[in-house]
């Protein structure tokens, strides 16, 4: 008993003393790179301040800001993004990090923390720069050994998304719709316009022996948000999950090996904005089909899924609930029955997330009453980087009868 109120005392004169008393100013920056984020403005806050004990020091967090142009706040109005991704981490995550002390799943959290938000305008968060993580290049693709960790990871956070709804800590009617099964026009244009310029584009400016697949991909146009909608209905007979929502490049940070800076050891999942109940897959052919490099995922495809299914396996075993995994054969006939997704994700979010910095997505041309078309400049489907990636799948999409 002595010895526990000695602890408890020291614990918390520690504590104190790190505390922050004062802040003596504070520094801004862009904290992400042009074309790494659409949905808010993200900056890095550097403040000198003194700590409870007397001590200066500096501090970094990340500030993420709503958008100033009411034009993209509108498109982002029909998602909630901020207010969805405040109470993820103030309500749902929480419950992750309750669930792993349950179990003394003593693994690193996957998620960063929120220091704190002003509803539903500004969140704040740790740097995770501070601690060495670094987000990789959205134009480079990720390599194998990045797509492990990740499918890796991925793995935990849908076991443990699988145990609370399990447990009822969690249920469907927490999170957003996923955003294919909202009836929202915006979805439907981002879709049939991104589409439709892809189309243009190859009509116009690639070679001519590609004019057949811009005619067959034209025939989706009026099917596409159909089949999308359809395909991304909950089947509860399949394996249910929270999922992310936006597993790509951006919305990951990663650590590395100190002796081997191209070896990944750690990684974050960040925009937590989407959050939705559904089958594990679509996170997975999300991830996949927009940040992965096409000859890693064509060499690499059964290795990669069997390394999720590896994680997701043994820690549902972990949590006690090791009957529930699906097999790994069961996850490659999921893939192979949501092709079509991961296919028009690559086509059409592919070329997003690589554009050049003054050819990004122009959201608020999304909205109603606006020019679709204009939020897809033709430039972003005809960069050498989207055509190396794409043009080999798109072949072998039209073989396999996707389109």
């Amino acid at each position: 008993m002595e010895e526990s109120a000695w602890l408890e005392t020291i614990l918390k004169r520690n504590s104190d003393d790190s505390s922050i008393s004062k802040v003596l100013s504070i520094k801004t920056e862009s904290a992400v790179p042009a074309g790494a984020n659409y949905a808010s403005i993200i900056s890095r806050a550097t403040l000198d301040v003194i700590l409870r004990s007397g001590r200066k020091s500096k501090l970094t967090l990340i500030i993420k800001k709503t958008h100033d142009s009411e034009e993209k706040v509108m498109f982002l109005n029909n998602f909630s993004v901020f207010k969805n991704e405040a109470k993820f981490y103030s309500d749902v995550l929480t419950k992750f990090e309750q669930l792993m002390d349950d179990y003394n799943d003593n693994r690193e959290k996957l998620w960063c923390n929120m220091i704190g938000y002003k509803p539903y305008t500004a969140i704040v968060f740790e740097d995770l720069k501070a601690q060495n993580f670094k987000m990789a290049d959205r134009k480079k693709f990720l390599d194998k050994n990045h797509a492990l960790l990740v499918l890796n990871s991925l793995g935990r956070f849908h076991a443990m998304g699988h145990v609370l709804l399990k447990q009822g800590l969690v249920s469907k009617e927490d999170l957003m719709k996923f955003r294919y099964e909202m009836d929202t026009p915006v979805i439907s244009k981002l879709l049939e316009c991104g589409l439709k310029q892809l189309c243009n584009v190859i009509e116009n400016d690639w070679p001519d022996q590609w004019n057949d697949i811009a005619t067959r991909l034209r025939a989706q146009i009026d099917v596409v948000v159909r089949k999308i909608k359809y395909l991304s209905k909950s089947v509860e007979s399949k394996f249910q999950t929270i999922c992310h929502g936006d597993v790509w490049t951006c919305n990951l940070m990663f650590k590395y090996c100190p002796y081997d800076e191209k070896v990944p050891v750690a990684v974050k999942f960040l925009d937590f904005q989407e959050p939705f109940v559904n089958t594990n897959t679509i996170d997975i052919l999300y991830f996949m089909y927009i940040s992965v490099l096409y000859e890693v995922r064509k060499r690499n495809y059964d290795e990669l899924l069997a390394e999720y299914h590896k994680s997701l396996k043994s820690t549902l075993t972990h949590y006690g609930m090791e009957a529930d995994s699906p097999t790994l054969d069961e996850i490659h006939s999921e893939m192979k029955r949501l092709k079509y997704y991961g296919f028009i994700m690559n086509i059409i979010y592919l070329p997003i997330s690589v554009a050049d910095d003054h050819m990004g997505l122009k959201i608020e041309n999304l909205n109603e009453g606006c020019d679709g078309m204009a939020a897809f400049p033709p430039g972003m489907f005809n960069g050498d980087i989207f055509k190396a990636a794409v043009q080999p799948e798109i072949r072998n999409y039209h073989e396999e009868g996707l389109f």
